[in-house]
């Protein structure tokens, strides 16, 4: 179990104000170019979702599928790295379209959500970056040393919903051997454990 301290405290408002200053620095500079650039290089699957409308109508309607086949039963969602963007944009595209759908946990594994570009995406399609309507509750759990997951803490990007839900970060030490971004490390963290335990 990762045990938090005082540095992670510190290091959670850092990234909130660094996070926000750099998004200022890169509007200022009209920086999106570049930031686009990186990101084909850097994550090709991630730019091909954001760049081709295909792609993200097929990803988005897979998951909205499963979603809405499955809204009788009590629904957790475990969304790790990429899938973590595209289960937020589907969450928040349901309430129009199924006001009556609920989601009981949204949980994001090793998540690129806080990243300045990702939140500049989100907020470009939805106005603003907040929890999304259908879901009852939100559980980020993110390694430090996973370089996808570099904002760790997504609580100060990310405002509560309007039934007052919103994300819940939790550091957890993904001991998958030479890949702390591994899924699998993060499924068998016992902070994950306890929540899937808690939902089952």
């Amino acid at each position: 179990r990762y045990k938090d301290g005082w540095i992670d405290v510190m290091l959670a408002r850092t990234l909130d104000v660094g996070g926000d200053l750099l998004d200022g620095v890169k509007s200022f500079f009209n920086a999106r170019h570049t930031a686009e650039a990186i990101l084909e290089r850097k994550l090709p699957d991630l730019h091909r979702y954001y760049k081709d409308p295909d792609i993200r109508k097929e990803l988005r309607g897979r998951l909205e599928t499963a979603l809405l086949d499955n809204r009788s039963e009590r629904i957790m969602v475990i969304a790790h790295s990429m899938g973590s963007i595209i289960a937020y944009d589907v969450l928040r595209d349901l309430r129009a379209k199924h006001p009556d759908f609920r989601l009981r946990h949204f949980v994001t594994i090793g998540s690129p959500l806080g990243l300045p570009h990702v939140l500049y995406k989100i907020k470009k399609e939805h106005d603003r970056a907040r929890t999304p309507s259908v879901v009852e509750r939100w559980t980020n759990f993110a390694d430090r040393r996973d370089p996808v997951a570099a904002d760790v803490f997504l609580k100060g990007d990310y405002e509560a919903n309007d039934r007052d839900v919103e994300v819940v970060d939790d550091l957890v030490i993904n001991d998958y051997p030479g890949n702390t971004h591994k899924s699998y490390g993060y499924l068998r963290a016992p902070e994950v454990s306890d929540v899937i335990r808690a939902f089952l």
